[in-house]
């Protein structure tokens, strides 16, 4: 129900050209049908097919398809805001020693029980600094992982996501700064986080 506007929000962005790599990973819904839909009304749109199992799959599945110089992720129920990727990219360029770079949120909560993550937001969208993401990587995931945006050359030398009994956005985050990489995020929210029942943070036991 998400994946059409989650697309447009790629499409619709600032920043030119791009290429968008939707990957299937044994979706049991309408969602493939939708995709192919897409894929033929647009040319930068690639779609590709992961047969093993789990979100560090999927993930290693676009990185190893990937083309681009730069490499953003982004989930199937979340937009981007128009400028986000004109933005990050416009950053890297000028600022060279930063590795990653992600944003603020605006949290869009689906469910009751949103206590929680309205904490983790407030205070996830609280530091933007190197200096002060090292300082909390600790605490929790120091960005929200669908806002970031990065080098592909730090996949090629560093890897991508491992699958295990842990959350696989973090443990490569925390890679990438143990290997020294620095990491900052712009100070407003160039992402909408919507936080659904089924999304994998509340539904798979790892998180």
């Amino acid at each position: 129900k998400t994946l059409i506007a989650a697309v447009n929000s790629i499409l619709d962005q600032t920043f030119s050209p791009i290429e968008l790599l939707l990957v299937d990973n044994n979706s049991e819904d309408k969602s493939l049908s939708i995709a192919r839909k897409l894929s033929d009304t647009d040319d930068r749109i690639r779609l590709l097919g992961e047969k093993k199992q789990g979100v560090a799959r999927a993930m290693n599945c676009g990185l190893q398809n990937a083309g681009g110089k730069f490499i953003a992720r982004m989930d199937a129920d979340d937009i981007s805001h128009p400028q986000r990727l004109e933005k990050q990219v416009d950053f890297l360029h000028r600022n060279p020693k930063i590795g990653l770079v992600g944003s603020e949120v605006n949290y869009v909560a689906h469910e009751k029980n949103t206590a929680g993550f309205n904490r983790f937001v407030n205070w996830v969208n609280a530091f933007h600094s190197p200096e002060a993401i090292e300082r909390s990587r600790f605490v929790e995931i120091p960005a929200v992982n669908p806002t970031l945006l990065f080098r592909r050359e730090l996949y090629e030398k560093l890897g991508g996501c491992q699958h295990g009994a842990f959350t696989e956005d973090y443990e490569m985050l925390l890679r990438y700064l143990d290997a020294g990489v620095k990491m900052a995020k712009l100070p407003e929210p160039l992402l909408e986080w919507h936080d659904y029942s089924t999304r994998l943070t509340r539904a798979d036991k790892r998180y």
